[in-house]
């Protein structure tokens, strides 16, 4: 099956927070991209690998109430959660769906088929494309936000920076996870069979107390600590989660540290008219 590697992120109460907060983090970029892709009111747009629904719900504000949203994702956890926030947010013409990528089926057909955070998880990203890009229209766009992982760093780089870069990229890396995925977007499209595509890449360049940095790779860092521990790269007491996020929020105050995030590349193409 072309979904079958499993999620490196375990379904819990801590994933949903991480969840959260990451759809806050990348939303500008997200919406932006989608717009450069030409996603706009009156489309029908089918979003993969939905999680808590953030990328579908910014999808259904740029299609508006004449266009639809469709979300899929095999976890009915956050689907669950997807459904309550779509409801809370008013949106009429967004739904979602429980299913993994191979047995999704539907008469619908869609103008765009988006995703983000999603081919990482897939052992053939190319096969989802080929396979999904198959339920759009002619001239239906794919388009897609993935990361190069190895992008990640501090500078100056500390101690404590080096080593929790170090320790989530070889959880991630034992995963087996293709690290620069973002990076080989244009080889993915074209091992699919999909035309050449644009592709643009962004990245958060931030310092200071407010820095979302801290937060954020705290939580990445909490629900990965089960494949930490399980793969020998630390132990629990190494890592100390509860007192993680104060303790890079001082070490990162303490040496001026500026963070680049990881580098979320966009891709985008139009499948031929007819």
């Amino acid at each position: 099956m072309a979904d079958a590697q499993p999620y490196a992120f375990a379904f819990s109460d801590a994933e949903v927070r991480r969840l959260m907060v990451q759809g806050v983090y990348w939303s500008d970029i997200t919406e932006a991209f989608l717009r450069r892709a030409g996603v706009s009111a009156g489309m029908r747009v089918l979003d993969i690998g939905s999680g808590v629904g953030d990328v579908a719900m910014i999808a259904a504000r740029l299609v508006g109430p004449r266009g639809s949203v469709v979300g899929i994702d095999r976890s009915a956890e956050s689907l669950a959660v997807a459904r309550q926030r779509a409801a809370a947010a008013g949106f009429r013409s967004l739904r979602f769906v429980e299913a993994d990528f191979d047995g999704f089926a539907t008469d619908e057909r869609f103008d765009v088929l988006t995703g983000r955070l999603v081919l990482l998880h897939q052992p053939d990203p190319a096969a989802v494309l080929r396979r999904l890009a198959g339920l759009l229209v002619p001239g239906g766009v794919v388009a897609v936000q993935e990361p190069d992982l190895t992008s990640f760093a501090a500078d100056p780089a500390t101690a404590l920076s080096a080593q929790v870069r170090g320790w989530l990229l070889d959880a991630f890396g034992r995963t087996g996870l293709d690290l620069r995925l973002g990076a080989n977007l244009p080889r993915v499209f074209a091992d699919a069979g999909l035309p050449v595509p644009h592709a643009i890449a962004a990245q958060h360049l931030t310092t200071g107390p407010e820095s979302p940095e801290y937060e954020y790779i705290a939580l990445i860092l909490r629900t990965m600590l089960p494949l930490i521990r399980r793969f020998g790269i630390a132990t629990e007491a190494e890592v100390d989660v509860d007192s993680f996020e104060e303790r890079l929020r001082q070490d990162s105050l303490r040496h001026g540290v500026i963070w680049s995030s990881i580098r979320m590349v966009g891709a985008w193409a139009r499948l031929p008219a007819g």
